[in-house]
């Protein structure tokens, strides 16, 4: 039986799977979106708000996730899931374009509104 070369070097199990998978669809929506959603909108009173540190939460909890299930255990780094550092010549573009995001996106709220 030949087995594809990316499933010998393949160091996870369907048990990491199955945890993500867990993590997602069990945890992040019934704890951060109908429980942690609803504290962060009556803390701000504002949808906007409340999505958006919302959605930095659902991210935070399944960066987390990512590392302490199938990094951590395995002893991996990030560059297993395809995260490195940027490049110098990108560390000088990001505030640039960063700042242009932010004037555009003030922009399109201010028209939209």
């Amino acid at each position: 039986m030949n087995v594809p070369a990316w499933k010998q070097k393949d160091t996870w199990t369907g048990k990491e799977f199955t945890l993500l998978l867990l993590l997602e669809f069990i945890f992040v929506i019934v704890v951060v979106k109908y429980g942690v959603q609803s504290l962060y909108l009556s803390l701000f009173s504002n949808t906007l708000y409340s999505g958006t540190l919302t959605g930095l939460t659902i991210a935070i909890v399944l960066m987390s996730g990512l590392y302490f299930i199938a990094l951590r255990p395995k002893n991996l780094s990030w560059k297993e899931v395809g995260v490195r550092s940027f490049s110098t010549k990108y560390w000088l573009k990001i505030p640039i374009w960063l700042l242009i995001t932010v004037i555009l996106s003030v922009a399109v709220v201010l028209l939209t509104s």
